[in-house]
């Protein structure tokens, strides 16, 4: 039954369900243990099952989320007992504004011995919000929501104050131990769940770069069967929505300068820096903070070169001054490890992490052998000339001509905006997918070839797909910072390389171009194998 206090209407709108109410999640779910069986009441964008680890899951909302969402309206019918049948813990965030008798639900979770986790936007901490406009239909104190909730029969955990606007409690019935629900305001009882350890990955993340949204994915995949995953992302640089992407939507994010976040968390089995070709000292603070913790440290799967974009080269002494932070240090290529033999540093040949990477299997998506993909990595405008733009012009023109159907590629919002400042967007058709890594790599997968202009990791994606591809470093990508980087990458995956649109036009000569050597790929993917097996270690905690 429908009461006509709830506004269906709104609630069926999902664009109406604010990401920021997952940050409230987010500040809440590091004193509740993982692994409880937890009913979520108003589940909304289901923060509560990404961010609680829960052991089971059920959501409960006034309109179905998804298929296994149980609809009610608290305001027209009492919460069915047999709902609450094992859970451990009831959670009602951002609900009791919108109840027209809070009470009544209160008492009805106590009664089946429910401990409850809410929220409420109480009126002396929001003073001036405009109730009737948002919808809310009561007005309460904190001492009036804490009058209820004894009434109710439940006696409080904790209470802690959220952007200064909400309360949150935790609220317990007579003979819960609070202990089994979370470690708050006492010794942990060993009869307790154990804490599940925490990983904090830090890396050029949240930004839309394909390749490094591909690693953390993997870093992601490799860890979190047994870590809690938190993500220290600069939020400043990030894109606008990123925490909606896959892996962000099940993990904690932390903005990468929070130093606190050592503190923050509990049980930090280590510190993971790991995502692109990093510069030296990248995540500094970060480092000092979780060895001034007694956290693990890695570098893994980046590169790190001595040299640099001016043809200079960064002193040895300062780069062996942050690898020496490190209690593992494992460089993606042997250009890279050789560039740091000069600091006296261990370092491990590893791999790159998007080597594991899986394809996506989207159905909407056949081998094509006469597509070819084509990336354009962003440079500086001031760099480029008019011929650089003529040479882009005249590779599609030469693969069009050879029968073959080019596209665009981009892989990053950067990439997007170039295309579209050299007024090449419309010269080809552009598939733009650059946050969802498996749709790009199964792009690739499924097309004839791919030409790669000053991009690493289309060739990594083509590789480990074994898709014919060339390396195209035509002078604007010779002379940029990440030619190292392909060079590199070219030599260690045996991907073949050229300097000249004649050239590699040349490899579309009545063929395909040659795919990657699979000796090579083998060889880097038991690397890879081998440098998780020691972070695992690592890790272990």
């Amino acid at each position: 039954m429908a009461s006509p206090s709830t506004d269906l209407d709104r609630w069926a709108n999902a664009e109406r369900l604010a990401s920021d109410w997952d940050r409230r999640c987010d500040f809440v779910a590091r004193f509740v243990r993982p692994g409880l069986r937890i009913i979520d009441i108003g589940c909304g964008r289901m923060a509560v099952e990404r961010l609680f680890a829960p052991a089971a899951y059920v959501p409960v909302d006034v309109v179905a989320r998804d298929a296994r969402t149980k609809v009610i309206d608290l305001n027209g019918q009492p919460l069915p007992t047999a709902w609450l049948n094992g859970m451990q813990l009831a959670t009602m965030l951002g609900v009791f504004e919108y109840l027209t008798d809070p009470r009544s639900v209160m008492a009805g979770l106590a009664s089946q011995g429910i401990p409850l986790l809410a929220s409420y936007n109480c009126t002396e901490l929001a003073p001036d919000a405009p109730r009737a406009d948002l919808g809310w239909v009561n007005a309460y104190d904190i001492a009036g929501i804490e009058a209820l909730a004894r009434a109710a029969g439940y006696r409080p955990v904790f209470r802690y104050i959220f952007a200064n606007t909400q309360a949150l409690w935790l609220w317990v019935p007579a003979g819960i131990d609070p202990a089994t629900l979370t470690a708050v305001g006492a010794v942990p009882s060993p009869a307790a769940p154990p804490l599940r350890p925490t990983l904090v990955v830090a890396g050029f993340l949240g930004r839309g770069n394909c390749g490094d949204e591909a690693i953390f994915q993997v870093i992601h995949e490799t860890f979190a069967p047994t870590h809690d995953i938190v993500a220290a992302v600069d939020e400043h640089g990030a894109y606008q929505g990123f925490w909606d992407w896959y892996p962000y939507n099940r993990s904690r994010i932390s903005h990468q300068g929070n130093l606190a976040v050592f503190q923050q968390h509990r049980r930090i089995a280590g510190l993971l820096v790991g995502g692109g070709g990093l510069p030296c000292g990248f995540g500094g603070g970060l480092v000092d903070a979780a060895r001034a913790s007694g956290v693990p440290t890695a570098f893994a799967g980046v590169d790190l070169n001595l040299s640099m974009p001016d043809g200079g080269l960064q002193r040895p002494a300062a780069v062996h001054d942050y690898l020496a932070r490190f209690d593992f240090v494992g460089i993606r290529s042997a250009a890279a490890v050789s560039s740091l033999a000069s600091t006296g540093i261990a370092v491990h040949h590893g791999a790159d992490w998007a080597l594991r990477l899986p394809t996506d299997q989207g159905d909407d998506l056949s081998s094509a052998p006469r597509r070819v993909a084509v990336v354009l990595r962003e440079l500086p405008l001031e760099r480029i000339s008019w011929d650089f733009v003529a040479a882009l012009e005249s590779l599609l023109e030469g693969l069009r001509k050879r029968g073959f159907e080019p596209f665009w590629l981009p892989f990053c919002p950067e990439d997007e905006r170039f295309l579209g400042e050299l007024a090449l967007v419309r010269s080809a058709p552009v598939e733009r997918c650059w946050w969802n890594a498996r749709r790009m790599k199964q792009f690739i997968a499924t097309s004839g070839a791919l030409v790669s202009v000053g991009r690493l990791h289309p060739l990594i994606f083509a590789a480990s797909t074994r898709t014919p591809v060339v390396s195209l470093a035509i002078d604007a990508v010779r002379t940029s910072a990440e030619f190292p980087k392909l060079r590199g990458m070219s030599a260690e995956l045996g991907i073949h390389e050229v300097d000249t649109v004649d050239k590699a036009l040349s490899l579309f000569d009545g063929r395909l171009p040659p795919e990657s050597n699979a000796a090579l790929l083998a060889a880097a993917e038991g690397r890879l194998a081998e440098m998780i097996k020691r972070l695992k270690s690592l890790f272990a905690g």
